[in-house]
């Protein structure tokens, strides 16, 4: 926007403030005097407050707006009063964005004032910036906000009402967030408060039992939907009655407090399986609710929604145009997580009346809300933002099983390609989102990018201004229809503020156009880039035109609750395949083939209950149906879904036919207690080579838009070895690293068992690959050594350690006053003897994303259990462990990780045996391939005894992880 336009916009905006100013015929400092203009500034105020209470809004907005008007002609602080109080009546009728920037100019008005309102006017305007913005679905930008006027609240008055209203709104946001415990403190904190009337503020008129009662009642009623969340119903509704009775004692019935009371409690009763109580109180409350605050108002849309879903399916039309109302409101304020639950019991009642392609565009309408939704949760912690993201799970799945039945019925409409597409958008959302970022990255050295960014940010902050300048119109003069009012008795301001509203509708429309342009060529040029706050699924397009190679196939898995879904896709070729088992049933079997691998007891008795049987009916279930579309082709790019990640598919057996079953009983019995029954399976791993991967995403991210290829000066970095001699003096501590003992060779007790081993296995990778590499051995494999050296110019990047899965790493950081929602990281066990110059021997996730710049052809993550992460099929959204998702942050192109602890001689062999295979000229998924052939030929002597390494105990759970 051209500087003279904006002044000039600017110069009219305070020409009608003045032209309003006289119009209304207000007393102003030039008129009754200072004290008279003082008297009735104060008056309007309360008037348009106590209007408010009274549930009047339509007059307090009124009253507002003639304050704010007289507010022109006097300092600023009273300018930001009223801008303020206009901003409560605006977020009070449901206009957040309108709200947003009354509050913002309030706050801005008053830092700018000679004689600035004191903290309990920042303070209020703080907490109701926050609120507007939380109206609007961003829980991360008010969530900081709620916390700051939280602090300066308890920093000034403690013990004043406001603190009690300050940690409701805060706990509030923290229900949203789902962070249950602390917002349970903070409602209690503020039942506990007792408000000290005697000390107060001049003009303080909030501290009274009046606003006490109020207070308290609204953080009963926050109990009462915590209850709820935590699905209490009995409690919830105890603590819901409490607040009613309240707030009746001091509101009237059509007050705001009163009316979503009212709500909570019906929700409740449904909930209890009293539909009669619940629509009892719907449908009086929404004709309360309209009287009260408008058919448009959000909250009647919340009523709608829920009477919608309450009401008996013979009132279809009616429910259709509760849903179809809901729908208008909730998109017209941005309350973006508000669209996602219409959409979800909108699209449910629509397909069960038969109405699925109107349920489809219901459900992507909410897709791309739940979206916006979760971009806009940046800056929350990982754990709060994969809730969040779990929290839209079922919206996702629902679509996707939609997109099947559509499929079904009409084949060749492409809803298989949609499918795909909804699929990608679940997968493993924090790590494709960290993904896109260090993509980004790589690209700014590029002038052509940096141009056109730089190009993209002007337009958008001229856009932003004008539609600024445009909203603020709006919220300071009323809504267009009350404007045009108010200017027709003055003909010359009509006529100039209509010119000033055209001129700046085709100034909108312009930047609009242009930064359009800009975007475009974002979008071809730089897709990346766009991504990162404009979110799009992988399409089949981009996978088949870009990304796959010719001698492979990839396989996308998404699991519903009743089927498995692949998709597979070459080249040319692509399919979807639907398998009949679901979420529980898949679950049930691969935790039956991990429980004898992750308790196979020291004398290996337990691998003996591993079952072919079960590993059979996974090969059916998983990937049988889906051979014939694989061709003869050995590679194959997996991405998994829930418990599928935790399951190696090298493992599965591919026949167990009568003849099958005879040889391995035949050998078990002929040789007990060797293992060598299960070297006559047939396994899956035998023809297939795999290749697996977090998301679609990610292999976008690996074959497009990888790190420039590096001259490299070392062949390996290796940390093996290390010093765990020195025993830590918390016995947290030693309970976590007691429980680190994984190894078959491990010794019972609080120590931790070395690895000796790991040495030779560093050397004599080391010795085959020849040329220069770096060893760090004993009490050198350091944390801060692996933090400080670089490693971005090094082939290979060996850890032969320990590993500790988050739980146990939380003991071992809380000790450390770590913050408490990052301590609960896996992490690699460094040494712990030596100097570890101020590190605890804990390379922790965080510390791989913060420090590590690698572009490694392989990282060997040689420890246990470095590839799975939660194996609990309603919890794996995230996929591989957090290990291996931030080594390949950082830039290697490809892991061995592995699924299970490990015995640790197998591993040493395994590891030699892969670099082997490489320095001979395999790429590295064959060199995997053929090491484990190789070890599943040679016995391994234990004692006096020798075992078969054919059971997949010893050759299966290293895997590979990348491209």
């Amino acid at each position: 926007m051209k500087l003279q336009s904006y002044f000039h916009v600017r110069f009219l905006m305070v020409g009608v403030a003045l032209a309003l100013a006289v119009q209304c015929n207000i007393s102003s400092a030039k008129g009754n005097g200072r004290a008279a203009w003082k008297a009735q500034f104060m008056e309007l105020g309360e008037q348009s407050k106590q209007a408010e209470l009274a549930g009047d809004l339509d007059t307090a907005e009124k009253l507002a707006r003639d304050r704010l008007n007289i507010a022109g002609d006097g300092p600023a602080r009273a300018q930001a009063v009223a801008s303020a109080g206009l901003g409560n009546v605006l977020r009070s009728k449901g206009l957040f964005a309108e709200s947003e920037i009354m509050f913002r100019k309030a706050l801005t008005l008053n830092e700018a004032s000679d004689e600035p309102a004191g903290y309990t006017f920042q303070l209020r305007a703080t907490i109701n910036l926050a609120s507007a913005i939380e109206s609007q679905g961003r829980l991360a930008e008010s969530n900081a906000l709620f916390r700051k006027a939280l602090a300066l609240q308890l920093s000034s008055q403690p013990n004043h009402v406001d603190a009690i209203h300050a940690r409701t709104l805060l706990a509030n946001n923290l229900i949203a967030l789902h962070q249950y415990s602390e917002a349970e403190v903070l409602l209690k904190q503020a039942i506990a408060v007792k408000p000290d009337f005697n000390n107060k503020e001049a003009g303080d008129q909030r501290s009274t039992p009046y606003w006490e009662t109020m207070r308290k009642a609204q953080a009963l009623n926050a109990l009462g939907l915590l209850a709820f969340q935590q699905k209490k119903w009995t409690q919830a509704l105890d603590y819901l009655q409490q607040a009613q009775s309240q707030f009746s004692a001091i509101l009237p019935p059509q007050q705001i407090n009163v009316l979503k009371n009212s709500y909570a409690q019906s929700k409740v009763y449904f909930k209890m399986d009293k539909p009669e109580m619940a629509l009892a109180i719907l449908r009086p409350l929404q004709g309360q609710t309209v009287a009260a605050l408008g058919v448009n108002h959000p909250f009647n849309a919340k009523v709608e929604l829920l009477l919608a879903q309450g009401l008996p399916d013979s009132e279809k039309a009616e429910k259709n145009r509760l849903f179809d109302h809901a729908m208008q409101v909730f998109e017209r304020v941005q309350a973006r997580d508000q669209v996602v639950d219409v959409s979800k019991f909108w699209s449910s009642y629509l397909q069960q009346t038969g109405q699925n392609e109107k349920a489809l565009q219901v459900s992507l309408k909410g897709l791309d809300a739940a979206d916006e939704v979760f971009s806009n949760s940046q800056g929350l912690s990982d754990s709060t933002r994969e809730d969040i993201a779990q929290q839209f799970t079922p919206l996702y799945k629902n679509t996707l099983a939609l997109l099947l039945q559509l499929h079904t019925a009409q084949p060749k409409a492409g809803y298989d390609r949609q499918a795909l597409a909804v699929a990608s958008r679940t997968q493993s959302r924090l790590f494709t989102e960290m993904l896109k970022r260090a993509d980004v990255s790589n690209l700014q050295g590029d002038p052509t990018f940096n141009a056109l960014k730089s190009k993209l940010q002007t337009q958008q902050k001229e856009l932003a201004s004008l539609q600024e300048l445009q909203n603020e119109q709006i919220a300071s003069a009323g809504r267009s229809n009350d404007t045009e009012t108010s200017l027709s008795n003055d003909p010359i301001v009509a006529e100039r503020m209509k010119a000033y509203r055209d001129k700046l509708v085709r100034e909108i429309a312009e930047a609009s156009r242009n930064l359009q342009t800009t975007e475009d060529s974002m979008w071809t040029r730089y897709p990346r880039f766009m991504e990162l706050t404009k979110p799009r699924p992988v399409d089949l397009d981009l996978l088949q035109g870009k990304v796959l190679r010719p001698d492979e196939t990839l396989v996308s898995y998404s699991l519903l609750n009743q089927k498995l879904v692949a998709f597979v896709i070459g080249q040319h070729t692509f399919k979807m395949i639907q398998s009949p088992v679901g979420k529980a049933a898949l679950y049930a079997l691969i935790q039956q083939v991990r429980q004898p691998e992750e308790d196979p007891k020291s004398d290996l008795s337990g691998l003996h209950k591993l079952d072919p049987s079960v590993l059979f009916k996974l090969y059916e279930a998983v990937f049988k149906p889906i051979e014939p579309e694989l061709g003869n082709g050995r590679k194959v790019l997996v991405v998994g879904d829930g418990p599928l990640f935790t399951l190696p598919l090298e493992m599965l057996v591919t026949q167990w036919g009568a003849d099958d079953q005879n040889r391995f009983n035949a050998v078990r019995t002929d040789k007990p207690d060797t293992l060598q029954e299960y070297a006559t399976l047939h396994y899956l791993g035998d023809t297939r080579d795999f290749a697996y991967l977090p998301s679609l995403s990610s292999l976008v991210s690996l074959r497009l838009y990888s790190k420039p290829p590096v001259q490299y000066q070392t062949e390996l970095v290796s940390f093996a070895n290390p010093d765990f001699k020195a025993d830590p003096s918390q016995a947290s501590t030693r309970e976590a690293l007691g429980r680190a003992q994984r190894s078959l060779r491990g010794s019972s007790g609080l120590t931790i068992p070395p690895l000796p081993e790991t040495e030779g296995e560093a050397r004599e990778i080391s010795g085959i690959l020849g040329g220069k590499s770096e060893l760090y051995l004993g009490d050198n494999a350091q944390e801060h050594t692996v933090k400080t050296i670089d490693l971005s110019h090094s082939r290979y990047v060996h850890f032969a350690t320990h590993g500790l899965m988050g739980d146990e790493t939380s003991m071992v950081s809380k000790e450390l006053g770590a913050r408490a929602d990052s301590v609960a990281q896996p992490a690699l066990l460094m040494s712990l003897g030596g100097n570890l110059q101020g590190e605890d021997g804990l390379l922790t996730m965080g510390e791989v994303l913060s420090s590590l710049n690698l572009n490694a052809q392989l990282a060997v993550l040689s420890a246990c259990n470095t590839a799975a992460g939660n194996s609990d099929s309603d919890h794996a959204g995230e996929g591989f462990a957090g290990l291996t998702r931030a080594f390949m942050y950082a830039g290697a192109k490809g892991l061995l990780v592995s699924h299970w602890s490990v015995e640790s001689q197998s591993t040493q062999d395994l590891m030699t045996s892969v670099f082997k295979q490489i320095k001979q000229g395999n790429d590295r998924l064959t060199a995997l391939t053929n090491a484990r052939a190789q070890l599943r030929a040679k016995p391994l002597v234990l004692g006096l005894r020798g075992v078969s390494q054919a059971h997949p105990y010893f050759w299966a759970p290293f895997v590979f992880v990348g491209d």
